[in-house]
């Protein structure tokens, strides 16, 4: 999977502001990573035919500024297969932040914009045959701007706003689908921090975080990589070595960053390490023998089990066995 960051969207669009569209790109983001789902950042350059076919899935959070050359290298993936996720006025200006009378991609996504309605208390009713599935028929509220679209023949609505205006829309192209959000979805799964010495509060949707996750879920057809059995905050990243059939974990105790509602930043602060419950690693589809772990927090290897099962390996990493961090290496 792959995530656009778009500097020509952070340059170009509605003026240098992080609420336009860094802050919901972050929410994306954030909600990957807690849910320990491996994704790559691909920049404005990457977005070339060659590079997009490594990727099963593409994910443009609100990527407004897009070239002609871009859109053609996103279409092109679709239509090969693969998987499209795009957001709010993804498209609707060129490289140079000039508006498009349409969304560029429009033919991709399924619908046509016709503006963008006032940010204002609203509420997403999701239809019972939403792919998005975990949070089911019901409704998503927003305080977000919302494009004015209309859905493309053949386009499948699958929510719409109080006011009938399509939220969500499912489009199939060649061998490939895309799937278009009207608002920006991220932006309800983004919080930014808490100074020292307040309060942290909880700013962040709830049904948006599961919208997220949902999604991602239904971008990659449920076939990630990896799947993480741990609490929140402990961060698995996963990479395999060229030539060998060798996995490289990263494994990173950062559950002290997990927000909590109600909890103050204190002015002097040291990250705690909170104790480590049993952590279970399966590798989807890999046939490994053994594991072991290093670690800054002791002096030797240490073999951990790995046993093989009908979903692939299962690594168990015992409570208490690092700290901080520590490197999984599978074969």
């Amino acid at each position: 999977m792959a995530v656009l960051f778009s500097a020509q969207t952070r340059d170009a669009y509605q003026g240098y502001d992080d609420a336009h569209y860094v802050n919901a790109w972050h929410g994306w983001c954030q909600e990957l990573a807690l849910a320990n789902v491996p994704y790559d950042v691909l920049l404005d350059a990457d977005l070339t035919a060659s590079r997009l076919r490594r990727y099963r899935a593409l994910l443009l959070p609100n990527a407004a500024c897009l070239s002609e050359r871009q859109m053609e290298a996103i279409e092109r993936f679709v239509r090969d297969g693969g998987t499209l996720v795009a957001t709010h006025e993804t498209s609707r200006y060129d490289e140079t932040g000039s508006p498009r009378r349409n969304l560029g991609l429009a033919s991709v996504l399924g619908v046509r914009c016709r503006g963008i309605l006032t940010p204002r208390p609203a509420s997403i009713a999701l239809r019972e045959e939403a792919p998005v599935g975990g949070i089911g028929s019901g409704e998503v509220s927003t305080m977000e701007a919302v494009a004015r679209v209309e859905a493309a023949p053949g386009a499948r609505v699958l929510a719409t706003t109080d006011t009938g205006s399509p939220t969500i829309v499912l489009n199939r192209v060649g061998r490939g689908r895309a799937l278009y959000f009207a608002e920006k979805v991220g932006s309800g799964c983004y919080h930014g921090g808490v100074a020292r010495g307040q309060a942290w509060k909880e700013t962040r949707s709830a049904t948006h975080r599961q919208l997220v996750r949902d999604t991602v879920a239904w971008a990659v057809r449920g076939e990630l990589p990896l799947r993480v059995e741990a609490p929140p905050g402990v961060i698995v990243t996963l990479f395999r070595k060229r030539g060998r059939p060798q996995w490289i974990l990263h494994l990173l105790n950062a559950q002290a960053a997990v927000p909590t509602a109600g909890r103050t930043i204190p002015e002097v602060y040291e990250v705690p390490y909170p104790a480590l419950p049993p952590i279970s690693v399966t590798l989807p589809g890999v046939r490994a023998r053994r594991a072991a772990l290093v670690s800054p927090d002791f002096a030797s290897t240490r073999r951990v089990a790995a046993r093989r099962s009908s979903k692939g390996t299962v690594v168990s990493v015992p409570a208490g066995t690092f700290t901080r961090y520590a490197i999984l290496r599978v074969e």
